[in-house]
């Protein structure tokens, strides 16, 4: 019996693709699940994905193209191609770039509740090949991993759509997957449509996995600009407040009080010793450069938040998506 619908958006082959692909079909209770890839037709993975799901024919698994459903979303478009197909009671709708541990639904359902509407993880920056990729990893992980765990335990948590799963039906009832459509990214749209509800999101136990390998500035920079376009348009008061967890405030601090010049500083250099005790605490990504990751990370978010209250559009995978305002 299929109690789980795993679907996994398609978008383009990367270097880890054939692992994190291969990582679905090896969760605990897999044979329980049903794995359905969803892909526009000109996605380079679709082979990829073909070929790894015959590796493992005793456990359904489906490739959906189809060309009839467009949402200006382009990955929301497959996951609604993978939901109107799938069979479980609980459809989980994973990235294809996350890696999938063995306990995968142990770590999500252990947090499940009645009053729970959706689960979700923000990804883990692991497998970093250069600076740039080192500078992702504190992005991802003792900044915004830090906060959505700080916000989860005060019970106000965001989706992050790294990961997401819902009750197919409880979900329906709130308006469907469709209905993500009304915001310009889907993780924004099912926090807002969860709390309407009175429902709650929740984090996973443990966080799942996002290996990098290697990244550019310009990449991680485009990438921070696209993120915050997207939570200026969809939580417009707090992106204003962001600025307030950058490199700003220690900045102003010493200029405003040079003559404590020694004191802002041992306690800006404590931040990161904070940061470093936190990743070591969870078993995060560690390495001797973390220390200079995390310096250029709040420097860089100065202009990352600067920038992010500017433009209407963003690329994905080739696409431009335009931005709708409030």
């Amino acid at each position: 019996m299929i109690r789980y619908s795993i679907i996994r958006p398609l978008k383009e082959y990367d270097e880890f693709l054939w692992n994190t692909l291969t990582s679905t079909f090896k969760i605990d209770n897999i044979e329980e699940c049903e794995v359905i890839f969803a892909a526009e037709e000109e996605c380079t993975a679709t082979d990829m994905a073909q070929m790894i799901s015959s590796n493992f024919p005793n456990i359904p698994s489906k490739i959906i193209i189809n060309s009839k459903i467009h949402c200006e979303n382009p990955k929301l478009s497959n996951l609604i191609k993978g939901w109107n197909v799938a069979e479980g009671h609980w459809i989980l709708m994973v990235d294809s770039n996350i890696q999938l541990p063995f306990d995968t639904l142990h770590r999500l359902f252990k947090v499940w509740n009645p009053y729970v509407g959706i689960i979700c993880s923000p990804p883990l920056g692991t497998d970093p090949e250069s600076f740039w990729a080192e500078v992702e990893c504190a992005y991802l992980n003792t900044f915004q991993a830090k906060w959505q765990r700080i916000v989860d335990y005060c019970g106000f948590a965001f989706v992050q759509g790294k990961v997401m799963v819902v009750c197919k039906q409880q979900f329906e009832k709130l308006g469907g997957l469709a209905a993500l459509a009304s915001e310009p990214c889907e993780d924004a749209s099912a926090t807002k449509m969860v709390r309407k509800a009175d429902l709650k999101v929740r984090l996973a136990s443990r966080l799942f996995s996002q290996p990098l390998g290697r990244r550019s500035l310009r990449q991680v920079w485009n990438r921070q600009i696209r993120w915050a376009q997207l939570r200026r348009v969809t939580f417009p008061l707090w992106y204003s407040f962001e600025i307030f967890v950058s490199a700003l405030p220690n900045l102003l601090l010493l200029v405003l009080f040079p003559h404590n010049f020694l004191i802002i500083l041992l306690f800006w250099i404590g931040s990161y010793i904070g940061e470093i005790l936190l990743a070591y605490s969870f078993s995060w990504h560690q390495s001797l450069v973390q220390p200079f990751a995390m310096l250029v990370r709040d420097f860089m978010m100065i202009g990352v938040w600067t920038m992010g209250w500017f433009g209407n559009s963003w690329n994905w995978n080739g696409k431009t998506i335009r931005l709708k305002g409030k």
